[in-house]
């Protein structure tokens, strides 16, 4: 039966420490590689992550695909209305125009270094800016990114970690940030 999956990446096979680290994780994750290899089709969401399947899949090119992520027809340009911007800046605490990133706090991600990135930046310039944090987060993490914020020179204004947001606060921070 001919059979096509998806394919994201093989972050868990690079990251073993973070992503395999529980007892039979790192089984369930080669069998996992395993059926991936006997798909007749890998639907690939970019080419960086064609180039992984090819790579250490060792697959033949023409059983893997780059068919793009596609984005929802909701995120695009806007003029969004005064006090719709000025309710959503209020209730996630951005003060100021921002630098914004959406994710999630995976270790290879590098939260971290991207607070750190921020916070060396000529204060003539970074105080100007928030750096908004677009992420789920708990308790916490959000105590351990702000402790580590302070560490790197930044205050408790500059940086805003939102927590989860809608789609609709999520098209419009896209709209009204001043970098991504």
């Amino acid at each position: 039966i001919p059979s096509a999956a998806t394919f994201y990446d093989l972050v868990p096979l690079h990251h073993p420490e973070t992503h395999l680290a529980e007892p039979g994780m790192k089984e369930w994750y080669s069998h996992k590689l395993q059926s991936l290899k006997r798909a007749g089709l890998l639907l690939a969401i970019s080419e960086y992550s064609r180039t992984e399947a090819l790579e250490h899949l060792e697959l033949a090119p023409e059983r893997v695909v780059n068919i793009g992520a596609a984005v929802d027809k909701s995120f695009r340009k806007l003029d969004l209305p005064s006090e719709q911007v000025r309710e959503l800046k209020f209730r996630l605490g951005i003060r100021r125009p921002f630098v914004q990133c959406t994710g999630n706090l995976d270790p290879h991600k590098n939260i971290e270094g991207l607070i750190n990135a921020f916070a060396r930046l000529p204060y003539t310039l970074r105080s100007n800016y928030q750096l908004v944090i677009v992420t789920q987060i708990d308790d916490l993490h959000r105590q351990r990114l702000f402790k580590h914020a302070l560490s790197a020179g930044l205050s408790e204004q500059d940086l805003v970690l939102t927590g989860y947001v809608s789609d609709e606060d999520l098209v419009a921070l896209y709209n009204l940030c001043s970098l991504l």
